[in-house]
């Protein structure tokens, strides 16, 4: 009788429930710990060492064309292992950084074009539509997740996104609400303290912040991109062996 009201809760199409998600970033955010952690602060670093060109003489040229593009390019790559750990982990593997790489290395390219595309189309949205670049944003909000976890290219993972999407952008958008907004207050709290007393620890705390919540938005991304799949298509194979077996 359990494993039957188990299968009906699985198999009926329910809405996302953006609280649960919340909660349960957390806890995959603890049980991935030993992958992510040293991600953020491998990337923290990187960071962290491209903060000097404002405490330090660094050539201009250098900044711009060398130390701030790194860190954007890292940055991305960063979030992208740690949503190929959380895929690992959901599908219950043993998980391990060499193991998040390798598999990345093999979507690099795809991977960085979605962003570039993604960011040049909500850019191009905010200057001159700001309505428009949010609904985007909603329409391709786990496109990242399609390309990675699924093994599509750019152009399928925005398609496929804007027909997972559909029917719950009002929630995807109020996931992303609930996450950034903190992140923005506290940002601008420290950079306020930042330039009040030019402090290195400021700036490090910061983007030590900003890393940790990016995990945090990898993580719950992949979690919704999850139920997403599972609301228009059913659980999935491993599910349904688990609730009948």
């Amino acid at each position: 009788m359990t494993s039957v009201a188990a299968s009906a809760e699985l198999l009926t199409p329910s809405p996302v429930n953006v609280l649960r998600i919340l909660r349960e970033g957390f806890r995959t955010l603890f049980h991935t710990a030993r992958i992510v952690v040293p991600l953020v602060l491998f990337s923290w670093a990187i960071a962290f060492s491209t903060n000097f060109q404002y405490y330090i003489v660094i050539p201009d040229y250098l900044s711009f064309y060398v130390l701030i593009p790194l860190y954007n390019i890292l940055y991305v790559l960063f979030i992208g292992a740690v949503i190929i750990a959380v895929f690992e982990y959901l599908e219950g593997r043993k998980i391990s950084l060499g193991w998040c790489f390798r598999q990345l290395r093999g979507r690099a390219l795809p991977y960085l074009g979605l962003i570039i595309m993604i960011g040049f189309a909500e850019l191009a949205g905010f200057l001159f539509i700001v309505i428009f670049a949010i609904i985007l944003a909603a329409r391709w909000y786990v496109a990242v997740p399609c390309l990675l976890g699924e093994g599509l290219g750019p152009r399928k993972s925005l398609a496929r996104s804007a027909m997972l999407t559909q029917g719950s952008r009002v929630r995807v958008l109020t996931l992303a609400f609930i996450i950034g907004l903190p992140w923005f207050l506290v940002s601008v709290v420290l950079v306020e303290l930042s330039e009040s007393y030019g402090s290195l620890l400021f700036s490090g705390i910061i983007l030590l912040l900003d890393h940790i919540i990016g995990a945090y938005a990898a993580v719950t991304m992949t979690l919704l991109h999850r139920d997403l799949r599972r609301r228009r298509e059913g659980p999935g194979r491993d599910e349904l062996t688990a609730i009948f077996a």
